[in-house]
């Protein structure tokens, strides 16, 4: 007479051991992965900082006066002093304008430590970051100038 068996065998086992690996192989993964990403958050907040500061002092340079719309618009009909393409991020020069010829060297930006409070400062190089200005005049909106500024790094 045989016995019935009762249990696992050692090939279910291992098999069992294997899908539950993978399992955690993908939920590590994962995690690896958000990690990353909010490695990288910070930098984006920089870039779209910077990109908003771009927007401002072309709209500040319009609304005084100190520039035409021609001059501040680079794509279309108009003459435009912004440099074409993606360019290396930099301070505003003596004109005030960001993306121009008289442009200074790119700074460095100081955010607060990991806890906010009691870590040291981190400096981080803008020197990898690059900004796109494409400004034209949109007669639609009362000639509003409608500017696009793309930074990435």
């Amino acid at each position: 007479m045989k016995q019935k068996q009762q249990g696992f065998a050692l090939l279910e086992t291992l098999i069992a051991i294997v899908v539950l690996m993978i399992g955690l192989l993908a939920v590590l993964a994962t995690f690896a992965l958000a990690i990353g990403n909010t490695q990288s958050v910070h930098l984006d907040a920089i870039a779209r900082q910077k990109a908003a500061e771009a927007m401002e002092s072309i709209f500040t340079a319009r609304h005084s006066g100190s520039r035409t719309f021609d001059q501040l618009q680079n794509v279309g009909s108009g003459t435009g002093i912004f440099t074409p393409g993606f360019t290396p991020l930099t301070e505003p020069g003596a004109d005030g304008l960001v993306g121009t010829g008289d442009d200074d060297p790119p700074a460095t930006v100081t955010v607060p430590g990991s806890n906010g409070t009691n870590s040291p400062s981190v400096t981080i190089s803008l020197a990898n970051f690059t900004r796109q200005i494409r400004s034209r005049l949109n007669i639609r909106y009362h000639k509003a100038g409608i500017a696009l500024i793309r930074c990435r790094r």
